[in-house]
């Protein structure tokens, strides 16, 4: 059986690429859909932040991929550095990729700091709520 850990980081992360996926997709962006933005003057401004969302989306697939290939391997498959060390390549590219990508389209097209901050405070505190339960060692010692 797999460590909790490793449980919970991949179902996060197959849910934060859904997520991802889903929003690339959709078009209730300002101006529509980010491939075919709508305003003429922020055309390129647009075309940039879905290359980076997207660029994020494949970097995060292929952190997900080493993730199960590790989570249903056998074990002398998980403690190579190469896998692990490119499950962490692939893991903190994708999230400073879509980091920046989300910072540019917030600060150049969109402008809602706000709402973008109110998100980031409530996946915030989803993590570490997950985290708390991972890590919490509720036992009682009796003497």
């Amino acid at each position: 059986m797999a460590p909790i850990y490793q449980i919970v980081s991949s179902l996060l992360l197959g849910f934060a690429l859904c997520f991802l996926t889903i929003s690339i997709c959709l078009n209730h962006w300002r101006g529509g859909n980010l491939f075919t933005y709508d305003i003429p003057h922020q055309k390129g401004t647009a075309l940039t932040c879905a290359a980076l969302l997207t660029t994020g989306v494949l970097l995060w697939a292929a952190a997900f991929i080493i993730g199960l290939v590790r989570f249903c391997s056998t074990e002398e498959l998980i403690g190579q550095r190469g896998l692990g060390l490119a499950y962490l390549l692939c893991l903190y590219l994708g999230t400073l990729i879509v980091i920046i990508g989300v910072l540019i389209y917030t600060g150049q097209l969109g402008g809602d700091w706000s709402y973008m901050l109110s998100v980031v405070a409530w996946t915030s505190s989803l993590v570490v709520s997950l985290l708390a339960v991972i890590m919490c060692r509720c036992g009682a010692v009796r003497y």
